[in-house]
């Protein structure tokens, strides 16, 4: 583990670690396949966390446009915050910086194809400019939100002269 408390990979991998009460998932990748991975699960949520928590994890035009069937508010709400955890374990270690929720905008989930996009609210790093849009992976199963994203890119991992992209 960093300094930052994230993990370090063997040279030539890159992955993302996620752990609920009684499961934890790893996921890793060779620098080949992907730039830097994003995992996440979370249970869902009370109630009166939920309420607790949607002010500082989504603006209110993401709730209007989200918060329909299948979604309720506590459901809807876990699954913002396991989307953008996910999208903050991918890209943190290639920025190296900390960003709010609020920078990241969950345009759509779809539980049909189990897909979810979103779009940067600000350019949180020359590799990332603001109103790209790009989608990762969303699972529900019984209690818990499952959430994926990798971070491929053209050029090698170290390059800084084109943006990465995801793929779901």
């Amino acid at each position: 583990m960093g300094a930052d408390r994230s993990p370090i990979w063997p040279s030539g991998f890159v992955g993302s670690i996620t752990h609920s009460e009684d499961m934890a998932f790893a996921a890793v990748a060779r620098t080949e396949q992907a730039q830097s991975l994003g995992l996440d699960v979370e249970k869902r949520m009370s109630r009166e966390t939920a309420l607790e928590l949607a002010p500082i994890l989504a603006t209110s035009d993401e709730y209007d446009r989200l918060l329909h069937p299948p979604w309720d508010h506590p459901l809807l709400t876990t699954a913002l915050f396991s989307a953008k955890e996910t999208i903050f374990k991918c890209l943190y270690p290639v920025i190296k910086r900390q960003f709010d929720f609020t920078d990241v905008e969950i345009t759509s989930f779809d539980t049909q194809d189990g897909t979810f996009s979103f779009a940067l609210s600000r350019s949180i790093s020359e590799l990332l400019p603001a109103a790209s849009h790009h989608c990762g992976r969303v699972a529900i199963v019984d209690n818990l939100v499952h959430t994926g994203i990798v971070l491929t890119t053209t050029n090698p991992p170290s390059s800084k002269t084109e943006p990465g992209h995801f793929n779901a």
